[in-house]
């Protein structure tokens, strides 16, 4: 079963899983919270408790944990996972990085912990774990080298280099010389 944890301060959402967890406890608990944020038009800072009475998630709250996920990803500033079941804190851990969001995980008694971690997040869209920009994002482009004024498109280039009156040597690096002994 699934419900809404009252004690959350502000701003942050908390979920406290027991028993077992169905497709049906998303449909009243998960789906309304997420609605309420998009009419509110705010972001989703979710604590989510897996306490120990907690025995199982059936395969349709499997499958809607997926769609709502999946619908919802970009509403969620943070999430915190707060669970001592090490399967659920180790396929968390191990998925974290498909989320949009920071997601981290503590331990049944660090529930304070999760709540200020929560509560620090800055507000907005601002914050990510991306480590590369993502696609069809604009990407800022690099300032082209400055150009010498003196050089005109298609002029020669000196063969012999000023200093030593040696020929240039031109960079190659797809072909390898071998070494002189």
């Amino acid at each position: 079963m699934l419900e809404r944890a009252e004690d959350a301060p502000a701003g942050i959402d908390a979920v406290k899983a027991t028993g077992t967890v169905s497709k049906h406890d998303y449909e009243t608990v998960v789906e309304p919270l997420i609605d309420a944020a998009r009419k509110e038009g705010r972001r989703i800072k979710l604590l989510y408790e897996i306490g120990p009475d907690f025995r199982s998630f059936t395969p349709g709250a499997g499958w809607e944990d997926l769609k709502v996920g999946l619908g919802a990803m970009r509403l969620f500033e943070g999430c915190a996972l707060v669970t001592d079941v090490g399967w659920i804190r180790e396929s968390t851990r191990m998925m974290s990085f498909l989320m949009p969001c920071p997601v981290r995980v503590y331990g049944n008694e660090e529930r304070a912990e999760a709540l200020h971690w929560l509560a620090s997040l800055p507000e907005g869209p601002g914050i990510s774990h991306r480590a590369r920009p993502r696609l069809g994002a604009p990407q800022r482009r690099r300032a082209a080298p400055p150009v010498d004024p003196s050089a005109r498109p298609g002029a020669a280039r000196p063969t012999r280099s000023p200093a030593t009156h040696a020929p240039a040597r031109r960079h190659r690096p797809h072909i390898r010389r071998p070494a002189v002994r």
